[in-house]
């Protein structure tokens, strides 16, 4: 029974989360493995589709476990924030935010480029003093590919994210969503091969169309937690349910855990948007309601903040300024 409602609770979720994001030797020369293909020269907005046929499910290459080597230092922090480059501006103008991030060492979740090849920003994008961790978003494994093979990945960077959701933009490929188990081990791949620690926040079934179905991904997609470095759960919308809340962070860091006993970097998320008990999105605008949630998360864990506008409902950079002012 637990099995049942943990396939079915995970496949519903939204995943992303001392351990420690290695920060790469300057302008590092690749190594791709075997599962990333040499790109063609050809910009990536103009390349053929990717094929619709599902590969074997997960590379062979994966290793037992890989050795988390983010550095992080969880216990030495009140608390550990994940935050988004957007809202860098308005913490750092917030006399006590900023206070409170300094030495904090916040892992900052850089702006996708919408552009073809990449464009990066040429330093991390955060104050220095804050010892921030800078973390590219990516929404395709392709892309992320390129950038490896044509040597652009900047050295500020200390980690890589995947975000394969059917409303990401730039989109994701169709072949990619249709497959995440196959493109997240793939992407982390690419991402030690550099030397970059990988987070996971890649959606479950995101586009159907899996061989086995749902229950099948969910199952295929916990074995690449042997390449997880790091996890962010997007759990932030059962955040005014605190009981469901709890459930669900740890039951995927329970099957996660099962496959890589190793993972010990993990953020929940905590935001301005959630379900009522009826499932109908509500904004939230309580910093209580956001430290409640908190108050749930195991010691040790992180919180990654998501204020953007989203389901229809505006942004809240001032819940974020609120919740960070909160744990001096």
């Amino acid at each position: 029974m637990r099995s049942l409602l943990s396939v079915i609770v995970l496949g519903a979720i939204v995943f992303l989360s001392g351990c420690n994001l290695p920060k790469p030797a300057a302008s590092p020369s690749p190594q791709v493995t075997s599962a990333v293909t040499a790109p063609s020269t050809t910009p990536i907005a103009t390349l053929a589709p990717l094929p619709s046929a599902h590969p074997s499910t997960i590379p062979s290459t994966i290793p037992s476990a890989i050795p988390s080597t983010i550095p992080i230092d969880f216990a030495s922090h009140t608390h550990q924030w994940m935050i988004g480059q957007w809202t860098v501006p308005a913490l750092e103008s917030d006399a006590a935010a900023n206070a409170a991030l300094a030495g904090a060492q916040p892992i900052v979740i850089l702006t996708t480029s919408k552009t073809t090849p990449t464009t990066y920003p040429k330093s991390c994008p955060a104050p220095a003093a804050w010892q921030p961790i800078c973390v590219y978003r990516y929404t395709s494994e392709v892309t992320f590919a390129n950038d490896v093979m044509a040597h652009v990945i900047p050295s500020y960077l200390g980690a890589v994210m995947y975000d394969n959701e059917l409303h990401t933009q730039p989109a994701t490929p169709l072949a990619e969503q249709e497959n995440p188990p196959f493109y997240v081990a793939k992407f982390a791949e690419d991402a030690h091969s550099v030397g970059l620690g990988y987070i996971q926040t890649a959606g479950l079934h995101v586009a159907g169309n899996y061989p086995g179905g749902a229950a099948k991904e969910v199952a295929d997609l916990y074995q690449t937690a042997k390449l997880w470095d790091c996890v962010a759960l997007q759990t932030q919308t059962a955040e005014l349910d605190l009981s469901r809340y709890a459930a669900l962070m740890l039951a995927q860091i329970d099957a996660a855990r099962k496959v890589n006993p190793q993972l010990n970097c993990v953020f929940t998320g905590v935001g301005n948007v959630a379900r009522d008990s009826s499932g109908n999105i509500v904004p939230v605008t309580s910093l209580s309601a956001l430290q409640a949630a908190i108050g749930a998360v195991p010691v040790g864990w992180g919180e990654w903040v998501n204020v953007g506008a989203q389901d229809g409902l505006p942004s809240d950079v001032g819940l974020e300024v609120q919740l960070v002012d909160a744990y001096p």
